[in-house]
């Protein structure tokens, strides 16, 4: 089939009726020489850009306010990392703190018998008591330089 340049010309140029452009679309989709005849008739139309340009572009990423745009949407993004690490720790911290309050409380005074849920429990939770107890103690001894705070009490 011949391909109709005025028709390419008035589809790009948004001149055509809905029937028309229906037509021309029927044709670029069947056919390759009026999908190519279309994308060389776009690519003549299209104006190189300014020999200057890139050049304005790069001094203008440079300039003062741009480059301190772009740092403070960086230190944005590590504030709200910052701040959801936080909040996660928060939450762990609180969790960890509910259970270790909710081991503390003697199945007298929920009235009920020790069972194997709360042995668990109480296991679980000597062991964070040891635990922490460990981190405490390695924690005094880097800010004491080394020394254990009951050898300097002494």
């Amino acid at each position: 089939m011949h391909v109709d340049r005025d028709s390419l010309q008035q589809f790009l140029d948004g001149e055509l009726g809905l029937q028309d452009s229906e037509e021309v679309m029927e044709n670029i989709v069947r056919h390759d020489d009026w999908a190519d005849a279309l994308a060389d008739l776009a690519e003549s139309r299209v104006v190189p850009a300014p020999h200057y340009l890139k050049e304005q572009m790069i001094r203008r990423s440079q300039m003062p306010d741009v480059v301190a745009t772009e740092q403070l949407k960086v230190a944005s993004k590590g504030m709200q990392m910052l701040f959801y690490g936080l909040r996660t720790a928060a939450a762990v911290f609180c969790a960890l703190l509910m259970l270790h309050g909710v081991s503390q409380i003697p199945d007298s005074e929920l009235g009920r018998t020790q069972g194997p849920t709360q042995q668990v429990t109480y296991k679980l939770a000597e062991g964070t008591d040891r635990v922490a107890a460990f981190l405490n103690d390695f924690s005094n001894q880097i800010v004491n330089g080394g020394m254990n705070n009951d050898k300097t009490k002494k």
